[in-house]
């Protein structure tokens, strides 16, 4: 990102960073622009989620693909193979590992519904679906952009807290935070990938795997 990142001659030295020329201030319309696809999506996460019943935090790793406009898929390689997707409202879940899959219809007040919707509108660059599941709060601060999503329907807010989505300025998210009412959190760091050929073509065969269909 635009910004300068150190001293590199003597007569810098002692200036502190906040004196230091910065990019203009993001705004929520100029974010969610720029996550707006061109086509299919690629992303690597790493996420941990601090869980109150275990005595460790829980880490795993895969990619995020996204075919607007409503295909998604979660793939976990770390620590075992799953694949979790939707289709619309269509959600899907294939454990490899054992061979299981589940399937059904995502409900408006469940929880899960929520944090889907949430990276469907990410991915996507959709700010109407934020706007109309979440109240919204953005922040521009110096170093970084920060989102906070708290949904609107009670249900769902009885469970999920907020969610806080956080990038570099004039870049896309790279941070998720997900927060339940009784303190349980999740963190995924984001990193997106280049457009790699045939990237379609490669999300549609996971999403045949994951329904069994190959």
């Amino acid at each position: 990102f635009r910004m300068v990142s150190h001293a590199t001659y003597a007569l810098l030295v002692g200036i502190s960073l906040s004196s230091l020329p910065v990019c203009a201030e993001d705004t929520f319309s100029a974010v969610m622009a720029r996550m707006k696809p061109q086509g299919a999506v690629s992303i690597h996460y790493e996420e941990v989620r601090y869980l109150e019943l275990m005595d460790q935090p829980w880490r795993g790793s895969g990619y995020l693909y996204a075919l607007p406009p409503d295909l998604m898929i979660k793939e976990q390689w770390y620590p075992t193979r799953e694949i979790m997707g939707t289709n619309g409202m269509q959600l899907y879940y294939y454990d490899v590992a054992n061979d299981v899959r589940h399937s059904g219809e995502l409900q408006p007040d469940d929880p899960i519904a929520a944090h889907i919707n949430a990276f469907r509108a990410l991915m996507n660059g959709n700010r109407e679906l934020i706007d109309s599941l979440y109240r919204v709060e953005f922040l521009s601060k110096p170093h970084s952009w920060e989102l906070i999503l708290m949904s609107k329907n009670p249900q769902v807010a009885k469970t999920l807290a907020k969610i806080v989505i956080s990038g570099l300025p004039e870049k896309p998210a790279d941070k998720i935070f997900i927060i339940q009412t009784d303190g349980d959190r999740s963190e995924l760091t984001l990193r997106p990938e280049s457009s790699k050929a045939q990237l379609q073509s490669k999300i549609k065969m996971l999403f045949t795997e994951m329904r069994g269909e190959n």
